[in-house]
């Protein structure tokens, strides 16, 4: 038992006299060393990679978009001129994109080393949407045909993500 009365997790006596097995990942720690609250993992399924792969690009994407704004205009399809005018807020509206990615990378990475089943089938109907909204923005000549791939992609990675899921059920 710990000095503050609490059992721990490496066969310490518990009231009573019973014994709590040692919790995995704690043999031969010295009593009181800290334990990490969480390790990176590889993903451990095949919907994991689907979204391991996505987050990697999305948090890519979200730094590119950070640090060269106008390589990542460019490889969608928008212009990036010199001077714009003074209601033009692209950049500001791409740097918040930008941020979103990065985010969106980091917790999609997250949720594939923590094996998160339940996150992996939220996000294949909302990026379905995605794929859906993005298509029809370049089909409506709202958005530049580069655009294009960001809605096959996100539609790709949902049928990935999905067709992964149905088969890892059986």
């Amino acid at each position: 038992m710990r000095p503050d009365g609490v059992a721990g997790g490496t066969g310490a006596p518990l009231p009573g006299g019973a014994r709590r097995a040692a919790l995995p990942g704690r043999a031969g720690r010295a009593s009181g060393e800290a334990r990490p609250a969480w390790t990176l993992r590889r993903p451990r399924s095949a919907a994991g990679w689907t979204m391991a792969v996505f987050g990697a690009c999305a948090l890519v994407m979200g730094v590119t978009g950070l640090v060269a704004p106008g390589a990542l205009l460019g490889a969608l399809g928008f212009a990036d001129p010199d001077v714009r005018a003074p209601a033009d807020h692209t950049r500001t509206f791409l740097t918040a994109s930008s941020m979103a990615s990065l985010n969106m990378g980091a917790y999609y990475l997250l949720a594939a080393a923590a094996d998160w089943r339940a996150f992996f089938r939220w996000t294949v109907p909302f990026r379905l949407l995605t794929c859906a909204v993005f298509t029809l923005s370049v089909v409506g000549g709202a958005a530049p045909a580069g655009f294009l791939g960001v809605g096959l992609w996100e539609g790709a990675g949902a049928a990935a993500t999905g067709y992964a899921l149905l088969r890892e059920r059986r």
